[in-house]
């Protein structure tokens, strides 16, 4: 029986070594997964993409992009698909040091707090487009929500997909945010509104729900920002 127990061992190290030999062989990068859409989705949370061209990828002047400066996410899902990223890009995320070094509006990788942390078919990235920091303590949400649908930015997306029908009256899109975003990430962190809770500094942004087709606002921890997503690529273009 031990002997048995010995031989399976050893099988199992010896494809576990065979495989790594094979990733190095071929130049394989595993990528963390990180969904934009249903975050209940089956979907690996990592991606291993073989032979990939670390010193192929340029910038909208031609300049070479230092890969190994970025942290880097692969897409599952269509709800970013307003911001210009599909699904199965290839993100190249810049780290932030606070929240002060936020410029919005920017796409963020956002690592969700709540999810079933041995289930390997849950994403546990997910990709946003935010609008605004919020200190839960002090600022009134109803004038940074007003705020972002009354800028050039938000107008400007809505001018632009707008055949997509995929935008809410504001109203709507207020009332959603306070009746069900907020609401939530209450219940989630009940003590988000005093001052020195970890919870305290929160991003609002949107998304495109994918079962809907429409856009409507989240609410997030600043702590579980990953960072700003710089460049996107197909994957295709990394092979």
């Amino acid at each position: 029986m031990f002997g048995t127990s010995i031989t399976i061992l050893i099988i199992l190290l010896s494809f576990i070594l065979f495989a790594f030999g094979l990733r190095i062989y071929y130049g394989g990068v595993e990528l963390k997964v990180a969904c934009a859409g249903d975050v209940h989705m089956q979907t690996n949370r990592t991606q291993l993409l073989v032979n990939l061209k670390k010193d192929g990828f340029v910038d909208e002047n031609n300049k070479t992009i230092d890969y190994e400066s970025y942290n880097h996410y692969s897409v599952c899902g269509k709800s970013m698909l307003l911001t210009g990223i599909e699904d199965g890009d290839l993100l190249f995320v810049k780290p932030y040091k606070d929240a002060d070094a936020m410029s919005f509006p920017c796409v963020v990788v956002i690592q969700r707090d709540h999810y079933p942390r041995f289930d390997t078919n849950v994403a546990q990235y997910k990709v946003r487009r935010s609008w605004a920091k919020a200190n839960l303590s002090t600022d009134n949400l109803g004038a940074i929500i007003g705020n972002i649908m009354d800028s050039k930015e938000f107008k400007e997306l809505i001018s632009t997909s707008g055949e997509k029908k995929c935008f809410m009256e504001s109203d709507k899109m207020r009332e959603d945010f306070f009746e069900t975003r907020w609401k939530k990430y209450k219940k989630d962190y009940p003590s988000c509104e005093k001052i020195n809770d970890k919870n305290n500094i929160a991003v609002i942004s949107t998304t495109l729900d994918t079962k809907t087709n429409i856009v409507h606002f989240s609410i997030h921890p600043f702590r579980c920002i990953k960072g700003e997503v710089m460049y996107s690529f197909g994957l295709k273009e990394a092979a």
